[in-house]
């Protein structure tokens, strides 16, 4: 008796690999979804520590100065303000200027720097950025620091 079946081939066929790429697409297409949420989340933590940083450096130039830097409009880029005018030279009180991680022309997201109105030097500041995920991250000359829904005023920092 001759055996009719034929040879049974190894390999993939075409719908298995289809179907293969398919489930790897969903798949990656969720880990892509889930990311996005993480790197809004990184960027509002690296604006957290710029604050911070240049929390240390307005106390570094209030020791030597006896105050801090006046600045009484509210708004604008304070990395600028700080930076270029006050913190930088001549004296450095920082070794690099931190900058929003997505600074953009329609000022979305920037520093905020705001002092009480005074002829010189300032007592007391506020330092707040906005956050990607919702609110305002602040930081007071007084210590206060901390998330905040609505835009921090100097209320929020004691004056």
């Amino acid at each position: 008796m001759k055996n009719t079946c034929p040879k049974y081939k190894s390999g993939f066929t075409l719908m298995e690999l289809l179907v293969t790429i398919a489930v790897i697409g969903v798949l990656s297409s969720f880990v892509i979804v889930a990311s996005t949420g993480q790197i809004a989340k990184a960027r509002d933590v690296q604006r957290q520590s710029d604050l911070n940083q240049y929390r240390i450096a307005l106390e570094n130039y209030a020791t030597k100065n006896g105050g801090y830097p006046v600045k009484t409009t509210n708004g604008g880029p304070a990395w600028i303000f700080l930076c270029q005018f006050k913190l930088q030279t001549p004296i450095s009180y920082m070794t690099s200027c931190p900058q929003d991680p997505i600074y953009s022309s329609d000022n979305t997201y920037w520093y905020a720097y705001q002092t009480e109105n005074s002829p010189s030097l300032a007592s007391n500041y506020l330092l707040s950025a906005h956050l990607e995920k919702g609110g305002y991250w602040y930081v007071c000359s007084n210590g206060k620091a901390g998330p905040i829904a609505t835009y921090p005023v100097t209320a929020d920092c004691g004056f």
